[in-house]
């Protein structure tokens, strides 16, 4: 699910719609202002996660934590990702609701308990709730409810130290606390020698409590440093430790741990960890291997396999497979049209995985000839019989807004927002049509609000631009530090170490200026500006 050509994987077997158009739209209303028209929902997931770290390390942005980790739970739920996903997001709402009890405990709460009952059987999530329940004060009935509910059911052996809690908490009118780590580290290995499946359970539990307290860095400390080689581990607990480095860790280990589990599904979370830590010839092993099982799983295998195929040929093989295999998967047409520039694969009859992308491809590869009155109908009678098709309503705001129609792109995107609620992309052209118009304190808003609903990197970036224009210069360099916690590429990343060196010199840190312009300078090394500053400012570019 990544656009042909952007340098992207389709990501993990959780989703069946691709991305199939990437392009990026410039404007000069306001720097930065770039976005790439199409993209997958689960692309953003990780670095959504990132992005509710750097708000949780800012006190004054909890109220865009918590937004941008309801973001997250919505992708969680549309993509159907597994039962880690939601404990990533959980583990940051614990982080939240232990800085900000009130109301953040209660957020934790309900966030649990809707993960708890998408899977009722599972016990992470049951521990999630027990361990919300017990952030919230002894007196709140919902908290109370809860326990009751959930306590009985957690597993006594996994989760002692919850366990004991949640029967203190009951039992008892007054706060009590979860036994800390250390006890629970101590008891694994008064287990190791006896019993060695408890002492694992132990060491699980130690891990699982040091992820919800926040600490990533400790849980993976306890999985590296008390469990035994990963070849005499249990499944279910490579898998943890595998999701665990995943997540907070290092992807080329969370890869080798993939490869000690069977199944499609791991085949294609390997490839997954993979791809993401830059290793691409690892991640096609892992697609090739699952490109042989369920159809579902081969047709993510396959679309990546044709889209990083090592030669053009042989992409376009991978697509002629795909199509053979899953004739209805809608992406994989329009992926062999534009490998093999074989516009019959349009001509195929229309299934239900990605219903509309195939006309929404004819659309986008006829607009210069229909010219833009015709093709901005053609994109309306598209949206009218696929309202909730995202990809189709992003396109024609981004090709509305490049024609210079943005009342255009407002409507695409307010349309969509009203069908099928906000999201980053449609408070992004919102903010443009502001900006345009000098309305700039409203495009601030309009950005902050996208950025906290998972936007990449340019959303904080415009924010932090209005805020700099308003002279709100304290605001603006936060935006620009987390807009720079988001893994910009490098040519973007000097460009906000430009703008954070410049907000610094004006606020007389004259060498933090010169620290940041240096790293840009790094960054970037044809960045005249950056170099003209260094030397203007502080004597060489050297």
């Amino acid at each position: 699910m990544r656009p042909t050509g952007s340098g992207r994987a389709l990501v993990g077997s959780r989703r069946a719609l691709v991305v199939l158009i990437s392009v990026v739209i410039a404007v000069d209303v306001v720097g930065f202002l770039a976005l790439r028209a199409l993209r997958a929902a689960e692309s953003d997931f990780p670095s959504l996660l990132f992005r509710i770290d750097a708000l949780i390390s800012d006190p004054a942005c909890a109220a865009e934590a918590s937004a941008a980790a309801d973001a997250a739970e919505r992708i969680a739920v549309k993509d159907s990702l597994g039962v880690e996903s939601f404990m990533s997001v959980l583990s940051r709402r614990r982080r939240l609701s232990a800085q900000h009890p009130d109301p953040y405990a209660r957020s934790y709460l309900s966030a649990a308990l809707e993960a708890s009952e998408r899977f009722p059987y599972s016990d992470p999530l049951c521990a999630s709730v027990v361990d919300a329940a017990l952030a919230c004060p002894p007196g709140d009935a919902e908290a109370a409810a809860a326990l009751r509910t959930s306590a009985p059911r957690l597993n006594a052996e996994a989760f002692p130290s919850l366990r004991a809690a949640a029967e203190r908490r009951l039992g008892a009118s007054g706060p009590s606390s979860s036994l800390p780590v250390p006890m629970l580290l101590g008891a694994a290995d008064a287990y190791a020698r006896a019993d060695a499946g408890a002492s694992e359970a132990l060491a699980v539990d130690a891990a699982l409590a040091s992820l919800l307290g926040g600490d990533a860095l400790g849980a993976r400390t306890i999985v590296r440093d008390r469990f035994p080689r990963p070849d005499e581990l249990s499944p279910r607990n490579v898998r943890f430790a595998a999701e665990l480095e995943y997540d907070f860790g290092d992807r080329r280990q969370a890869a080798a741990l993939f490869s000690r589990l069977d199944g499609a599904e791991n085949a294609l979370r390997r490839a997954d960890a993979a791809f993401l830590a830059g290793d691409l010839a690892q991640a096609r092993i892992g697609w090739t291997e699952a490109a042989g099982s369920s159809p579902s799983a081969a047709s993510i295998a396959l679309y990546n396999l044709a889209t990083h195929a090592a030669a053009a040929d042989s992409g376009v093989a991978y697509a002629r497979r795909l199509v053979a295999a899953a004739p209805d998967f809608e992406p994989g047409r329009v992926l062999l049209a534009r490998l093999a520039d074989e516009s019959s694969a349009l001509g195929v009859a229309g299934g239900s995985a990605g219903a509309g992308l195939v006309e929404l491809e004819r659309i986008r590869t006829g607009a210069p000839a229909a010219g833009y009155d015709r093709t901005r109908a053609l994109l309306w009678m598209l949206l009218n019989a696929h309202p909730r098709l995202e990809q189709a309503a992003e396109w024609t705001a981004w090709y509305a807004a490049r024609n210079g129609d943005f009342d255009e792109a407002l409507l695409a995107a307010a349309s969509y927002a009203q069908e099928s609620g906000p999201a980053s992309w449609t408070g992004f052209y919102e903010g443009l049509v502001y900006a345009r118009d000098g309305r700039l304190d409203e495009a601030g808003r309009a950005f902050g609000r996208a950025a906290a609903a998972g936007g990449d990197w340019r959303l904080a970036a415009n924010e932090a631009l209005v805020l700099e224009s308003k002279r709100s210069t304290a605001d603006a360099l936060k935006r620009y530090e987390i807009a720079a916690s988001l893994r910009p590429l490098p040519a973007d990343a000097a460009e906000i170490q430009l703008r954070i060196s410049r907000l610094l010199r004006s606020l007389g840190r004259d060498s933090d200026a010169e620290r940041a312009l240096r790293y840009a300078a790094d960054l970037d090394p044809g960045n005249r500006r950056v170099r003209a500053d260094l030397r203007k400012y502080f004597g060489s570019d050297k």
